[in-house]
């Protein structure tokens, strides 16, 4: 199934109508008890299924962004190894990036090393890799930061030369068939 940009803004739509209704509330006369009391209105679904959709809509995002990081990662050159990482919450806002053991043994150096990020535009970013924990620390929030990155975008770390990954963002809130189509042609000199 094809996510279109305007099939998602128009579930996102949907979505924040139905927050709406938990933001609507009435006074209730407690009869005999006196005073009033504070509850939501009829017509709110509870907050139980509220929760839930919330859940769905970041893992519908998470998922989207993931598909086409994994397309976009198909279609690089055969070059170097590559991955894909979804930003959690502890890639965001904790500033730790963690890679897979399995990839980490096979292509990652055997001792805390400096990593350089080179983004699409050709900026670089020193980070350290620590062997230890298998991931990148420091250096990696200015990365983050630079680039805004979000819960729910993907990124693939494509391995051009040994300490230097070519890294590839998929924004979970720009997904369109038109954004797949411009990011595989902007690969066309390292497209197999």
């Amino acid at each position: 199934m094809i996510f279109t940009k305007n099939l998602i803004h128009s579930f996102l739509q949907k979505e924040r109508a139905n927050a709406k209704l938990f933001v609507k509330f009435e006074q209730v006369d407690l009869g005999n008890h006196g005073g009033t009391s504070t509850r939501f209105d009829q017509e709110a679904a509870c907050i139980g299924n509220y929760d839930e959709h919330l859940e769905e809509r970041r893992s519908f995002a998470l998922d989207c962004a993931q598909d086409r990081a994994h397309e976009v990662q198909a279609n690089l050159s055969d070059n170097g190894p590559g991955i894909v990482r979804p930003m959690l919450y502890s890639a965001v806002k904790d500033f730790w990036l963690d890679f897979p053991s399995e990839f980490s043994q096979k292509f990652m150096p055997r001792e805390d090393s400096t990593i350089l990020l080179e983004d699409e535009g050709g900026n670089e970013y020193k980070t350290s890799y620590e062997v230890k924990h298998l991931g990148l620390s420091e250096g990696w929030a200015a990365f983050v930061e630079e680039h805004k990155l979000q819960v729910g975008d993907a990124l693939i770390f494509h391995l051009i030369k040994p300490h230097k990954f070519k890294v590839y963002i998929v924004r979970a809130d720009q997904l369109s068939e038109v954004d797949g189509a411009l990011a595989l042609m902007s690969l066309s000199g390292q497209a197999r």
